[in-house]
């Protein structure tokens, strides 16, 4: 039990440490996630939307041709 909690708090983050943001990997996603949105940081932004577009693309091509 002891080792799931430490694999939990390393995922999610510790409990009761008075963050806003998480302190687990979670966490630090949230924190990328706010930086991106944040008013002022679109340039950031458009990078991953040209990359989801771009994977969006290629599963599509692959989709139809099969290869």
């Amino acid at each position: 039990m002891e080792n799931i909690m430490t694999i939990l708090a390393t995922f999610v983050g510790r409990p009761g440490t008075g963050d806003t943001v998480g302190s687990g990997m979670l966490g630090i996603w949230q924190a990328v996630l706010n930086f991106m949105t944040a008013t002022g940081n679109e340039l950031c932004l458009l990078g991953v939307l040209a990359w989801l577009f771009v994977m969006g693309v290629g599963g599509l091509r692959r989709m139809v041709t099969g290869a």
